[in-house]
């Protein structure tokens, strides 16, 4: 997933660079993200059963593509960028 991040320097990251403990580690490249493996003493694992799942990218392209809205059809065009590699 972070291979899809920024420019993909993010890909180089490893378990070993993330460590188990509060804070966050800011990944800065087209846009920015924090990724945090502990907060408020609680992991990703704990949280799981309270996950809320999303769509998508490629289901999220085929629901805004045909959409009546100009600006969902933008969206669709955006992600579609996005995946293919290019800057938006």
């Amino acid at each position: 997933m972070l291979t899809r991040v920024g420019d993909g320097a993010a890909a180089e990251l490893t378990p070993d660079d993330l460590p188990l403990e509060e804070g966050a580690v800011r990944l800065d490249e087209t846009l920015a993200v924090d990724l945090f493996t502990l907060m408020s003493g609680q992991t990703y694992t704990d949280l799981l059963p309270e996950t809320v799942r999303f769509l998508s990218a490629a289901g999220r392209i085929r629901l805004k593509s045909a959409s009546l809205r100009p600006k969902d059809r933008l969206d669709a065009e955006a992600l579609r960028a996005i995946l293919r590699g290019e800057r938006f």
